[in-house]
């Protein structure tokens, strides 16, 4: 399972679209194994949702 959490820094974010970053963590049977932090690409109406799910993000978290 792959969770992207829309970040500034290490804290999550309020806004999704103009987040700094994701970091996305890669987890399975409840341990995560691997990190990765990646820029927003950009914020344009429904994009960011097609660009997570095309690198296999099963579920995003944001502050609001």
């Amino acid at each position: 399972m792959k969770i992207a959490v829309a970040s500034e820094g290490n804290m999550v974010t309020e806004h999704f679209g103009h987040c700094e970053c994701f970091i996305v963590f890669e987890a399975e049977d409840n341990c995560i194994f691997h990190t990765e932090v990646i820029p927003n690409p950009g914020h344009k109406p429904g994009f960011l949702p097609n660009y997570l799910d095309d690198l296999g993000v099963n579920i995003i978290i944001s502050g609001g």
